[in-house]
């Protein structure tokens, strides 16, 4: 799982708000084909503007998250799926055939099964877990500015 993290920055135009990509967000924690939020006790979170119940909380592709430290600066974030990638099948087995594979193979982000890249273009999702194996090659979309 990766986020898009809210940052101030200075510009010639003075202090702005831009997104970047954060690759590994605190306190997300990945459990099968779900994302936790999980913030220690002392820290306030927030997901989607509601504050999270009981230190935990399952997260959604999309969702926006607060998490804030007594005293300190907050940090905010907009959670993002990543998408199957492409690599090498060369000596591997399809986890959807289980033939052998020659040539590229696609890799599920999800739960890490490997499918030949022909048999990926047909069947979409992955065998195991039913994600969708769209490779994504270009860069994650950038939330739009939020109205105050």
């Amino acid at each position: 799982m990766i986020a898009l993290c809210s940052k101030s920055k200075p510009t010639k135009y003075g202090e702005m708000l831009v997104w970047e990509q954060l690759p590994d967000p605190p306190y997300l924690e990945e459990c099968g084909p779900h994302t936790w939020l999980l913030p220690p006790k002392n820290l306030r979170a927030y997901v989607n503007g509601l504050p999270v119940v009981r230190g935990a909380q399952v997260l959604r592709q999309r969702d926006l998250v607060c998490v804030v430290p007594e005293g300190g600066k907050s940090i905010s974030y907009q959670v993002v799926a990543r998408g199957a990638t492409l690599e090498s099948g060369e000596g591997r087995h399809c986890s959807f055939t289980g033939r052998p594979i020659a040539g590229p193979a696609v890799r599920c982000s999800f739960c890490g099964s490997l499918v030949a890249a022909a048999v990926a273009k047909e069947i979409r999702s992955c065998p195991a877990c039913r994600r969708p194996l769209a490779l994504d090659n270009a860069p994650p979309e950038m939330p739009g500015e939020e109205l105050l």
